[in-house]
């Protein structure tokens, strides 16, 4: 019994110290360039973040349609935009939209966003989530949906 004992031991040392196949290093992804539809996507939501209505409007076509959570036009062209989200800017305090995933695919860009924001002269964050997807012609967004 002695030799039983005393021959798991050695195999559990012979174990414990044999080398072990060197562990894989972690692969690191370096970034892809985004494409011409995402750098739309992106330069608007950078320039919203930013509540800067000059450089959010830039990206849009001035036709663009705009579309509401329940899919009815909400409204059409960059001047009505402009009006809206100006009225929406000047009402806020502080604004931030997070971009927690994002699908592209041709000359659609689907944006899942968590928008955190509080009222100007109001205590208290809100937040809400939703999708916004663009649809791009040549150099400009022409439309985008909201959902919920």
């Amino acid at each position: 019994m002695d030799r039983l004992f005393i021959f798991s031991l050695l195999s559990i040392f012979i174990f414990a110290c044999s080398p072990q196949a060197p562990e894989r290093p972690e692969k690191i992804e370096t970034p892809k360039p985004l494409s011409p539809a995402a750098q739309l996507a992106q330069a608007q939501l950078d320039a919203y973040n930013n509540m800067d209505i000059e450089g959010f409007l830039l990206p849009y076509s001035d036709s663009v349609k705009v579309y509401g959570t329940l899919g009815e036009l909400s409204y059409t062209g960059s001047e009505n935009m402009r009006s809206v989200y100006t009225q929406w800017f000047g009402g806020l305090d502080s604004l931030h939209c997070t971009l927690l995933n994002r699908i592209v695919s041709g000359n659609t860009v689907i944006d899942h966003e968590k928008l955190s924001f509080r009222r100007r002269g109001l205590d208290g964050v809100n937040s809400s989530e939703a999708i916004a997807i663009y649809k791009i012609e040549g150099d400009k967004i022409v439309e985008v949906r909201f959902t919920k």
